[in-house]
């Protein structure tokens, strides 16, 4: 073979090794980045994992917002007065409510899980008349309203809304 004919011979093998190799590199970049999920998967814990371990940090992992701030208020070492009134409402507890230094926001506190306890009772006794224990009439619509509203769901019957005052709890049950 003469020099020119190995020339081209040469170039010609070089050119399809250039395109088979930029073939096959474009194709990897393909195989590599084909079906890959778009958001990143993160882990995820059950609130009872979140809860055993301790660790604040680990709440961020619960898929429901709900759970992750139950996980948060369990977790929490409390040092102000909002976190003292977050807990102890959560938790039921007076006791987180006197550690706030705010008087108006430890009456809340205290008075807001009264309420609470209140209603919680009327619907576990199943008797509105405990409703009567709040002071003023306000109060006493409000829990009763909450209380009819509790036995729609819980008896997944609607004819208990037509007893609510309260428009927003009405609007609300009749969903």
């Amino acid at each position: 073979m003469n020099k020119n004919l190995k020339f081209i011979i040469s170039i010609i093998l070089i050119l399809v090794l250039v395109f088979l190799l930029s073939y096959l590199i474009v194709d990897f970049k393909k195989i590599k980045t084909y079906n890959l999920p778009t958001k990143k998967f993160t882990k995820t814990l059950s609130y009872s994992e979140a809860i055993s371990t301790g660790n604040i940090s680990n709440c961020k992992y619960l898929k429901d917002k709900n759970l992750e701030n139950s996980c948060y208020l369990e977790l929490v070492k409390c040092n102000d007065d909002k976190c003292y009134f977050d807990k102890g409402r959560y938790k039921k507890n007076v006791s987180l409510c006197f550690k706030i230094k705010n008087d108006t926001l430890r009456i809340a506190c205290t008075a807001s899980i009264r309420r609470s306890n209140i209603l919680e009772e009327s619907i576990v006794k199943n008797n509105i008349s405990i409703c009567e224990q709040f002071e003023n009439s306000e109060s006493i619509q409000h829990c009763k309203d909450n209380f009819y509203y509790g036995k729609r769901i819980n008896e997944n019957n609607k004819s208990y809304c037509n007893k609510i005052v309260n428009e927003v709890i009405k609007n609300e049950c009749f969903k």
